[in-house]
């Protein structure tokens, strides 16, 4: 050929580089990468490490190296066998298979000891080229030709069972050949591997585990040879939980890893692949104790860390579970997942504030849905971290504008930091977005707390609306399922503000009455009765209706109430009975002594200043709403 039309590679070994000296023709760009990405495949033990590891390379042929190179006969051999090598793989890319086998073969004729090439070039030959013989016959050669390695064995081993299953001679010498390569390198897991799993595949369980028993008499130091072979026990002898002998299948999976963690030393990998057996078999405490050496030879794995943590999990050590999965975020705040790991695991120990506070971190870094937003929502307002529920429902709100509920939870936080025009206004927000999307969270109990927010703002007339409003939803409700009790808070709400403002008296007696009629035990409701009894004029039923409320409150275990109280002593002193009045509004007083209305009746009282007490008028001294 005409060298003009070739690329020319010179090959320094010795340094460890491809240089590319010349490109005589343009247009080769993609032939060049093809051949360099071929070079860097080349088995490594074929590389030479002197000078002398030099030849040129086309991509079409092989020219030998001049005699004035002084290479010596190994050299060129590897240098051909190099360029072969490359050629092959070229032609395998481009699906040229039976060209591709030649190349391979005049690199095994000149390097015979490239024996993953040797089965590679088998496998073409059996699968591709449907040369099954001459695949044979290659790796009988190689067999021949390296008869001091384990691999070549295997090689003929694997491949008489898989292509010549159906004969029984054949199946013969593979089985042969496998105990063969384990008489003679019973060093080597390799060959327990692949003679246990012609075992396993023959349905010869029992002559696997025997297999296996024997290996544990070999002497051993290398800590992979009995990792590897406690792989393969695990599959021979599967941990089994709850049954008969699963004690002693556990105590013979144990000897490889223990005698595997014994000979590990600074070999990571094998002590953590012991840990991780240890863990699977629920031998917590085996693996903690490897985990927690690892972490500290191994600071920055923060796999290991997790592997560590979930130890703990299992055991059921919280503190350590959660001391482990914090120090993980201390060396990678961003890691959200072990974020809401913590904020479960100090949900799990009681501690909200610290879960939430990680719930929110996880949102923050990862953002999230809005079930993950109102899930941490629901759990500050349950445990009355108002302040930053405030602000961190309004972000949720911000975020997500259809959803109703972030403005409905922001009412309950409002109205606990008594923010009650606040709270109606978000109400108010509340239904406009809920009438469209979530019409069925507008139920009576979301109209009794807008109708509370707006009565404590102080618009009566508003907050009546309300409540009626509240009122119809309830009588539309099945009577079988009414919350007797709910509907009595209810209309005794609105009865109780008519009382306290002189509005509606007379209507605000009736709906107090239903009010006791549903729940005639209620030392609240009992009091708005007595309330209306003394609005009404009609002291003694006052007085009975509000000693008996006093005494509800008791049998219910409450602290005394200062309202009942001033009740009491407002009743007695209509009454004349001034030193009762007295004793009552004092304790009141000692309840809530900031109460400025309490201590200056009190005063009143003592000085017998107190205007006589006229009973409102039925029509109320204001218009009803």
């Amino acid at each position: 050929m005409d060298r003009t039309q070739s690329i020319r590679l010179i090959l320094f070994r010795d340094c460890r580089s491809v240089l590319l000296c010349r490109a005589l023709t343009a247009g080769k760009c993609s032939l060049i990468a093809a051949l360099i990405f071929a070079l860097l495949q080349f088995p490594a033990n074929s590389i030479a490490e002197d000078l002398e590891d030099f030849a040129q390379i086309y991509v079409d042929q092989y020219f030998a190296p001049p005699p004035n190179a002084g290479l010596s006969m190994a050299a060129e051999n590897k240098a051909e066998a190099l360029a072969h090598y490359t050629v092959g793989r070229m032609q395998e890319n481009r699906e040229k298979t039976d060209e591709a086998i030649a190349s391979y073969l005049k690199v095994l004729e000149l390097q015979p000891n490239q024996l993953m090439l040797a089965r590679k070039c088998a496998l073409l030959l059996a699968s591709r080229a449907g040369k099954q013989a001459r695949a044979r016959e290659l790796l009988e050669s190689t067999l021949e030709r390296n008869p001091g390695l384990a691999l070549p064995y295997i090689m003929l081993s694997e491949f008489l069972s898989t292509y010549h299953s159906n004969n029984q001679d054949n199946k013969d010498r593979a089985l042969a050949l496998a105990k063969e390569a384990v008489d003679l390198f019973p060093k080597d897991p390799m060959t327990y591997e692949h003679l246990g799993k012609l075992y396993l595949f023959g349905k010869r369980k029992d002559d696997a585990k025997d297999l296996l028993k024997g290996a544990l008499s070999v002497e051993n130091s290398n800590p992979d040879f009995w990792i590897r072979l406690g792989k393969m026990a695990t599959r021979i002898w599967p941990p089994r939980f709850g049954v008969e002998d699963s004690d002693k299948d556990l105590a013979i999976l144990n000897e490889f890893y223990s005698r595997a963690t014994a000979n590990a030393g600074s070999n990571d990998s094998v002590s953590e692949r012991s840990a991780d057996f240890y863990m699977a078999t629920q031998q917590f405490d085996e693996a903690q104790k490897i985990y927690e050496s690892l972490v500290k030879r191994n600071t920055d794995r923060l796999d290991l860390r997790k592997k560590l943590a979930r130890v703990y999990k299992e055991k059921g050590d919280l503190e350590g579970y959660t001391r482990t999965l914090l120090g993980i975020v201390e060396i990678n705040p961003g890691d959200v997942l072990t974020h809401r790991q913590i904020a479960a695991a100090y949900r799990e120990q009681g501690d909200i504030p610290n879960s939430v506070k990680h719930e929110r971190l996880a949102l923050k870094i990862g953002k999230g849905s809005s079930k993950d937003y109102l899930k941490v929502a629901r759990a500050m307002v349950a445990e009355n971290l108002h302040e930053e529920a405030v602000q961190f429902i309004k972000e949720a709100a911000y975020l997500f504008p259809e959803s109703p509920e972030f403005p409905w939870l922001l009412t309950f936080s409002l109205r606990r930091l008594e923010k009650y025009k606040e709270a109606a206004k978000y109400f108010e927000i509340c239904e406009k977005i809920a009438k469209k999307h979530r019409p069925e969270l507008l139920d009576e109990q979301f109209y009794f707390g807008y109708a509370t927010s707006v009565e404590r703002d102080g618009d009566f007339d508003r907050a009546a609306k309300l409540f009626k409003k509240t009122i119809e939803l309830l009588g539309k409700q099945n009577p079988e399922k009414e919350d007797k009790v709910f509907t009595a808070q209810v209309y005794n709400y609105l009865g109780y503000m008519w009382l306290e403002n002189d509005m509606n008296v007379d209507e605000a007696g009736e709906l107090i009455k239903t009010a006791i009629d549903l729940d005639p035990d209620s030392a609240a409701i009992t009091d708005s009765l007595g309330w209306f009894y003394y609005k009404k004029g009609r002291y003694e039923e006052a007085k009975k209706e509000l000693l008996r409320s006093e005494v509800l409150l008791e049998e219910e275990g409450g602290e005394p109430d200062a309202v009942i109280l001033d009740h009491i002593a407002q009743t007695f002193y209509a009454l004349g009975e001034k030193e009762k009045a007295i004793d009552y509004m004092k304790r009141a007083v000692k309840m809530e002594p900031d109460k400025k209305e309490y201590g200056e009746r009190l005063a009143q009282y003592q000085g017998g200043s107190v205007p006589a007490v006229s009973p409102v008028e039925p029509a109320g001294a204001k218009p009803g709403a």
